[in-house]
């Protein structure tokens, strides 16, 4: 159970991080954030900036979180 926690937190604190560093290129370049984004809004933003941010790894990481 503890793992299972630690985990989710884990994969929370990463797209926290990734909505974040958009938020700032956002705004460094005048633009508005509207809200935050869902998952394939960050994978896209972070492809135009040729940036991978979901590797084999992370994407089985982000289904363990999901898994009911």
């Amino acid at each position: 159970m503890y793992l299972a926690a630690v985990l989710r937190d884990a994969v929370t604190n990463f797209e926290v991080y990734l909505e974040r560093a958009r938020e700032e290129v956002l705004k460094r370049h005048g633009s508005r954030v509207k809200g935050p984004p869902r998952w394939h809004e960050l994978r896209r933003f972070f492809d135009v900036l040729e940036v991978t941010i979901e590797s084999g790894e992370v994407r089985r990481v982000r289904e363990l979180r999901h898994f009911s």
